[in-house]
């Protein structure tokens, strides 16, 4: 059995989100669970969209996403990820937390 580590946003309502999905998650190849990414984990980061109260970017995640080969983890080397910076994001964390919280 592979021992869990938990990744840190540094926010206490999200990690306990991130957590919630990764427990109920029926595996790394799972599609319904949330990972925290280090920003330096990213690579190649550019702009893709822009709205209304974000934008939108398109980066390459050097460290992921998990699987699982026999008991040893691995890496996907190069998958693309999608990255939103939220305006004033500060100011909204419960709203957006809620947010996120509907979506799972």
């Amino acid at each position: 059995m592979l021992a869990q580590s938990w990744t840190s946003s540094g926010d206490k309502k999200l990690d306990e989100i991130i957590r919630k999905t990764q427990l109920e998650a029926k595996g790394f190849d799972s599609h319904y669970y949330i990972e925290w990414i280090p920003y330096d984990d990213l690579k190649d980061i550019r702009k893709i969209g822009e709205g209304g109260f974000a934008t939108v970017y398109q980066g390459k995640w050097s460290n992921g996403p998990r699987f699982v080969n026999g008991n040893e983890r691995r890496y996907y080397d190069g998958f693309y990820v999608a990255l939103k910076k939220l305006e004033n994001s500060q100011n909204n964390s419960d709203e957006l937390l809620k947010e996120v919280n509907v979506l799972i």
